[in-house]
């Protein structure tokens, strides 16, 4: 299992739609309030223990963590939604490394991994060479139906 940190980028006219389509809460961000079956995989808390406040999320201010890989399926449903938006993600626990990207195009979700990001990014960290076809992250993120980048 490994961590992947996702950023978001939304300008604030799409802020205030996500809030109008899926509420705002106790202000807090959550991957559940798009779809509920992310409850128990939801964005985790930030270091000191708070909560991440969505709208800092949704502007790309920070990033919020998932397991094992990008949430997908929740990036798909707000596009569907009509929201309009980009992501990065970074899976780097030392063991497991993947460097990706998504956006929003004629509402549908566009995602792919950026293999050389990720070749150069585990290079100048570890002085090693990333063999895609021995990361498990790569593997799982192959096994999901996406359109590409």
């Amino acid at each position: 299992m490994f961590s992947v940190y996702n950023y978001i980028t939304m300008d604030d006219e799409q802020i205030e739609k996500f809030i109008k389509l899926y509420g705002e809460g106790d202000g807090n961000f959550s991957l559940a309030r798009v779809l509920p079956e992310y409850a128990e995989n939801d964005a985790r808390e930030n270091e000191n223990g708070e909560g991440l406040e969505l709208r800092t999320i949704l502007s790309g201010k920070v990033s919020f963590d998932t397991e094992d890989l990008p949430p997908i399926p929740v990036y798909e449903k707000m596009a569907k939604d009509g929201l309009i938006f980009k992501i990065d993600w970074q899976s780097e626990d030392m063991i497991e490394w993947g460097i990706g990207h998504g956006e929003v195009r004629d509402g549908a979700f566009y995602h792919c991994i950026d293999f050389e990001e990720t070749a150069n990014y585990v290079r100048e960290w570890t002085g090693e060479e990333w063999d895609p076809g021995k990361s498990a992250f790569a593997e799982e993120y192959s096994k999901l139906q996406h359109k590409r980048l």
